[in-house]
């Protein structure tokens, strides 16, 4: 902007149009913490553990653009329900859940991206998830009905972060599944859960107790979430 007095030119900044736009919210979920140790390998890596050191990565990769948030910033227990009322309380625009998963297989191994589906009826379910939160009983309807609206974007999430995944050769196998996931209920967002290998497998273990293996993992998890954004032709908060 230019300002002229008696022949003198001032040169004033332009004003930034994002200057005061709030940034995205998102909520990243470290499974587990607290007495709640989550999945245990036989090298004595705890699940509650590697979530948290995931999801600060996470977290650290998303600042730029967007406002993560973490359900816990520690070791501590948070039940099921509010991990998600969290979520809802700040208006998140996605809810990311982290977990590692363990299987009495050895051989059970991969990554699983995982979105709610068939929220009303989840005590027809028998899925290994379910049975991980069988103590925090069922939900009433409406808060299963919560999460119907968005299981469309929910998928559109999951199919970001799965090509991200397979798109790098350093990372384990990957699939994309539904599943009646009692973390995910109720959420007023698209969600997913993501189980980021099997700790009861020996070879997932020793990955999951990298640091840069965990790296390539929030990498690609972060720039799926700004695919995600991109192609629902949302601009990524800068």
């Amino acid at each position: 902007m230019l300002i002229l007095f008696t022949g003198c030119i001032f040169m004033l900044p332009a004003p930034s149009i994002c200057e005061n736009q709030p940034k995205t919210i998102i909520v990243v979920n470290p499974g587990h913490g607290g007495h709640d140790l989550g999945a245990r390998g036989t090298d004595g890596t705890i699940e509650k553990n590697i979530t948290l050191a995931l999801a600060n990565r996470i977290v650290e990769n998303l600042k730029p653009r967007y406002q993560p948030i973490l359900t816990r910033t520690g070791d501590y227990y948070l039940n099921i329900t509010e991990r998600t009322s969290f979520a809802n309380y700040n208006k998140a625009a996605l809810f990311v859940s982290i977990h590692a998963g363990g299987n009495y297989d050895f051989r059970t191994s991969g990554i699983t991206i995982s979105y709610l589906d068939n929220t009303s009826n989840l005590n027809t379910f028998s899925q290994p998830p379910s049975l991980k939160n069988k103590n925090d009983g069922y939900m009433n309807i409406l808060w299963n009905e919560t999460h119907k609206n968005q299981i469309t974007k929910s998928i559109e999430l999951g199919k970001c972060i799965q090509k991200r995944f397979s798109q790098n050769r350093q990372l384990s196998k990957n699939r994309l599944l539904s599943s009646p996931l009692r973390v995910l209920t109720g959420a007023n967002m698209p969600a997913v859960m993501i189980e980021i290998g099997y700790l009861s497998n020996p070879i997932e273990e020793k990955k999951l107790q990298n640091n840069d293996y965990l790296a390539e993992l929030a990498k690609e998890i972060t720039t799926g979430i700004d695919d995600f954004f991109m192609k629902a032709e949302n601009h990524i908060p800068q």
